[in-house]
């Protein structure tokens, strides 16, 4: 599975996991530390081929450095409902580049939530104490210079994610 992603600086992802360990233990699994991120666009499943096509479409989009601010959580697709549990990721360039990505590949352009996935809920269980604690919580801001191609592949310890491109706002990739 492919999807573009913006990485989040070490501290950032720190605040993020210890708040949500809390969580542990409720019937909810948690998102691993080092897979903590922003999706821009999720792509799906692509061949060698078609991936190598997506690189070098992405390699050419342009963008303004942007600021990114995380703060408080919620959940898909809601809170009392909760299947998903969020950070929120406020920044209008966050969209933008959705969309400039969604461009260069020729998709259908979607409605953007900035978010960083936190855990996943397996049980129902009650979490208005934690989502009423966190409602504006801070976990930092930092500046967004780069997006990736991820690459993820779901294994007996969960998902995981390797770097198949990196792309600055020059629109200068990496690989």
């Amino acid at each position: 599975m492919l999807f573009f992603a913006v990485e989040l600086p070490d501290e950032v992802r720190e605040r993020i996991f210890e708040a949500g360990r809390e969580l542990e233990g409720k019937g909810i699994s948690l998102v691993k530390k080092e897979n903590l991120h922003i999706t821009l666009k999720f792509i799906g499943e692509k061949s060698e081929h078609d991936a190598r096509e997506i690189i070098k479409k992405a390699s050419e989009i342009s963008f303004e450095s942007f600021s990114v601010r995380v703060v408080g959580v919620g959940a898909f697709p809601n809170e009392r409902n909760a299947r998903v549990i969020w950070v929120g990721a406020q920044a209008d360039g966050l969209g933008e580049l959705a969309h400039k990505i969604e461009e260069a590949l020729e998709m259908e352009k979607e409605k953007f939530v900035g978010h960083i996935t936190v855990a996943r809920v397996k049980a129902r269980v009650d979490l208005s104490e934690f989502f009423e604690k966190n409602k504006k919580a801070e976990f930092g801001e930092f500046l967004v210079n780069a997006f990736t191609l991820k690459k993820s592949t779901l294994s007996s310890q969960g998902a995981l994610y390797e770097n198949a491109g990196e792309f600055l706002r020059e629109g200068k990739g990496r690989e």
